[in-house]
């Protein structure tokens, strides 16, 4: 799944590369020329001559603005874009291109959408949803710690795990954030707010941005206690985690109960080592 970081990057590229004011030459794609359900053939050709005007993400959502329509995309599974793509000479046969969902052909730029979906719809609305939800987006430079933490407490009855994988709630959320936050918190998977104490609930939502891959760096404020403290790694979805300092304690415990344990001849429980998270 392209989970936040994701879509935002392809947000900035598109903001980067992509000149406003341009006019729509063409709209092509599976999107366009599909039969229904899957065509927007109508929708999507009411676009062409508008102007584009700009580019917002929310979450897992991208939105490109066309005066007063908008495209949505949903990047899935797998989605990317592609800006400006061009053949090189001697490749023409080497590889077939993917069919893409959606071809937006301006006056000076293509971007190309793939295995992803779109729609239209109405500027108003869709930013009137990212002015109510930026700031749970854990992507956004307005996302509001205390917000989040205030969200998840309303919760009460449901699984934790399940909360912070609810778009309505921490847009761009996906497992490995997810797993990321709950690990550096300490936190089990199917603990329910109700049962957690408030400073814990906090953990979650304060290690939702340092859990952030690839586009967005770990909060100086979270890693500023653990720095000096040794470093314990773990591996997981191809990213380091760096443990609590709790952890760090618990695991120097249990290594002088080790080293006393082999001085004296007695063997070391099997939970001497747990690094303070319950099985």
């Amino acid at each position: 799944m392209v989970d936040g970081p994701g879509c935002t990057l392809n947000g900035e590229k598109i903001r980067a590369r992509v000149e406003k004011g341009q006019s729509v030459v063409e709209l092509r794609g599976s999107a366009v020329s599909g039969t229904p359900p899957s065509s927007c053939y109508n929708a999507l050709s009411s676009l062409t001559g508008c102007s584009y005007t700009g580019v917002q993400t929310l979450g897992k959502e991208l939105f490109m603005y066309f005066g007063l329509k908008a495209i949505r995309v949903h990047f899935g599974m797998n989605g990317s874009i592609r800006l400006n793509q061009a053949v090189k000479k001697g490749q023409e046969n080497s590889r077939p291109m993917p069919v893409a969902v959606l071809e937006v052909q301006l006056e000076k730029d293509l971007i190309c959408f793939y295995e992803s979906t779109v729609d239209v719809r109405n500027v108003s609305e869709c930013q009137e949803k990212i002015r109510f939800l930026e700031e749970l987006d854990v992507c956004s430079s307005k996302f509001s710690f205390s917000r989040a933490e205030c969200e998840i407490k309303k919760q009460k009855a449901r699984m934790l795990c399940d909360i912070l994988l609810d778009q309505m709630i921490l847009p761009g959320v996906g497992n490995i954030i997810k797993n990321e936050a709950l690990f550096d918190s300490g936190l089990r998977s199917p603990s329910s707010p109700i049962h957690e104490e408030d400073e814990e609930v906090s953990a979650v939502s304060d290690g939702e941005r340092p859990a952030l891959l690839g586009s967005v760096s770990r909060d100086p404020s979270h890693t500023e206690n653990v720095t000096a403290t040794p470093e314990i790694t773990s591996t997981h979805g191809g990213s380091r985690i760096q443990s609590p300092p709790e952890v760090h304690k618990e695991v120097s415990d249990a290594l002088e109960l080790k080293e006393e344990g082999t001085q004296e001849g007695t063997a070391l429980g099997p939970d001497a080592c747990s690094i303070g998270i319950d099985e």
